[in-house]
């Protein structure tokens, strides 16, 4: 008698592992699959305010990608929309991608932001000066609108436009970042 009360004992107690382990085994399906639709949604742009078209505020900066490259700008599209830039449609990342990119600024941070987010595509970034250097002590190369250079000069009208291949961009970052927008094709 006692064999058939253990028998019967052991087939319960597999019985009961079983669907424990089944239960078990549900929860963690569910939980994957809940957690899989919750990262869904708030990778929608649709459900980010922040969002606008793929560009994203990280931090104190705007980010976007742009041909698997992460651009990083100062400046929002929408805080930077009214500033006129006046380049031909000829001035696009292609272009800086061909020749060595030269940046004439006397702003650090100007020349960072370009030079960060062009130079990404530009086979060599440097800094130089537009016609001769005023130091001649900075040691730059003088470079004209036959080359492909990016002129930043401080103003307080914020405005881009072109001559040649140079781009010269007037005012702050606001201006450098409309420039950069409008190379990379954001609007």
């Amino acid at each position: 008698m006692r064999e058939i009360g253990s028998e019967e004992h052991a087939s319960r107690t597999k019985r009961n592992a079983v669907i424990i382990g089944l239960v078990m085994l549900g929860i963690m399906i569910a939980s994957s699959a809940g957690y899989a639709f919750m990262q869904k949604l708030d990778n929608n742009p649709e459900n980010d305010a922040e969002n606008n078209g793929g560009i994203q505020q990280i931090g104190d900066y705007w980010v976007f990608d742009y041909n698997g490259q992460t651009m990083h700008l100062s400046n929002s599209p929408e805080s930077v929309k009214n500033i006129s830039v006046q380049i031909s449609s000829q001035i696009n990342v292609d272009k800086y991608s061909a020749k060595p990119l030269y940046i004439a600024s006397a702003n650090n941070g100007i020349s960072y932001e370009i030079a960060s987010n062009l130079g990404l595509f530009a086979p060599r970034t440097q800094l130089a000066c537009y016609g001769k250097c005023p130091d001649s002590t900075q040691n730059l190369p003088a470079k004209d609108c036959y080359d492909n250079l990016i002129v930043w000069q401080e103003s307080t009208t914020e405005r881009v436009y072109q001559n040649d291949s140079c781009v010269f961009i007037e005012g702050d970052m606001k201006a450098t970042d409309a420039f950069l927008y409008k190379v990379f094709g954001v609007n």
